[in-house]
């Protein structure tokens, strides 16, 4: 027997109408801590209100019960709660 994770992903966010090759507004990256929790890192763009609910409804449909996510300050992250902030970094929690 056997248990395979994926443990990496990217979401590119592109305007309405756009599609994968577009031009993207933002681009971040998934890591996944565990079958429940998914990390956001290394985004850059903005990020609106609306991505963050695509975003957050796209993991919960893998199985994401929490989303982390890890900002240079001052950027906020939508939806989030803030939790601590460390080195220049917020670090962010979205619940599913």
């Amino acid at each position: 027997m056997i248990d395979y994770s994926p443990l990496v992903g990217i979401v590119r966010i592109f305007d309405g109408g756009s599609q994968f090759g577009d031009k993207y507004k933002a681009v971040l990256s998934i890591a996944w801590h565990d079958k429940e929790t998914a990390e956001l890192l290394a985004a850059h763009g903005e990020i609106t209100k609306q991505d963050m609910r695509e975003i957050r409804d796209t993991l919960a449909g893998q199985g994401a019960k929490s989303i982390l996510v890890k900002r240079k300050v001052p950027h906020k992250v939508p939806l989030g709660k803030f939790l601590y902030e460390a080195n220049g970094f917020a670090v962010w929690r979205v619940e599913v």
